[in-house]
């Protein structure tokens, strides 16, 4: 794997945090005891699945230890917590939860065909979302988890 799990969770931390209404973005490396300033997008790896050694796999890479085509890819899922307001009115919670991941996924759409979230060594990736109500530090929070599934080689 030629880039690393805190790489990947830094680039898309900070491409997503670029999009408009998110006020602040937290890395795994960043986290915070509360939250201070809403919205807040918190991106972090949750976990990864290393596919088994292939010399006969149909992607024809060489491998560099044995010179030998083959192929060894790894899956990561990372989270990607949209926390939007404090929990209090429904209907506009959910009216400005929902505005901001539909910019969230918009900004995600635009990730162009090579070098995803600008780092080459992610080669594909997916994404759903599912809206949340968050307990924080024993606070409510209204807001969608994007579940990210990166695909390196």
């Amino acid at each position: 794997m030629a880039v690393t799990v805190g790489q990947i969770a830094n680039a898309i931390a900070d491409v997503l945090g670029t999009t408009t209404g998110i006020n602040r973005t937290q890395s795994y490396d960043e986290l915070t005891e509360g939250m201070n300033t809403l919205p807040t997008l918190q991106v972090y790896p949750e976990s990864w699945l290393v596919s088994q050694d292939s010399a006969t796999d149909r992607l024809t890479f060489v491998k560099a230890s044995t010179g030998q085509p083959g192929v060894r890819y790894t899956e990561m899922i990372l989270y990607a917590d949209l926390y939007v307001r404090q929990r209090s009115q429904l209907n506009e919670d959910w009216g400005e939860a929902v505005d901001l991941a539909d910019a969230l996924n918009t900004k995600m759409e635009e990730e162009g065909a090579c070098d995803h979230f600008d780092l080459v060594g992610i080669k594909s990736f997916r994404w759903e979302a599912a809206r949340v109500v968050f307990n924080y530090a024993q606070t409510l929070y209204t807001g969608f988890r994007f579940t990210i599934t990166v695909r390196v080689f």
